[in-house]
C-alpha cells in the first residue's frame, strides 16, 4: 500500500511540473444562445451562459480548455424506477 501511495504521489508531481496553465477572464455569451421555445404554456430554454477559457502547455504540446456554463429551464421526463436516484 506504501508502494501504491508513494508511485501516486511521484506521477502526481510529475504531471504538475509538466502542466502550465493560464485561465483567461470569464465573459458572457448569451448571444450565442438560441431563443427560448414554449412547451405547455411555459417558455423552456437557456437563459444565460457563461465561458471561460484556459490555454494549457502539457508536455511541451498546447491545447485550450473551454469551460461554459448554462442556466435556464429543460422540458422532458425523468426515470421515477431504475437507475434514477432523486
Amino acid at each position: 500500500m506504501k508502494r501504491t501511495l508513494l508511485a501516486a504521489a511521484i506521477a502526481i508531481v510529475g504531471v504538475a511540473g509538466a502542466t502550465r496553465v493560464h485561465i483567461g477572464a470569464q465573459s458572457s455569451c448569451d448571444d450565442l444562445l438560441s431563443p427560448q421555445r414554449e412547451v405547455n404554456g411555459k417558455k423552456v430554454g437557456p437563459t444565460s451562459c457563461l465561458l471561460q477559457e484556459a490555454d494549457i502547455d502539457y508536455d511541451g504540446r498546447k491545447y485550450k480548455r473551454v469551460d461554459i456554463g448554462l442556466d435556464g429551464t429543460v422540458d422532458g421526463y425523468a426515470a421515477k424506477v431504475g437507475d434514477y436516484k432523486d
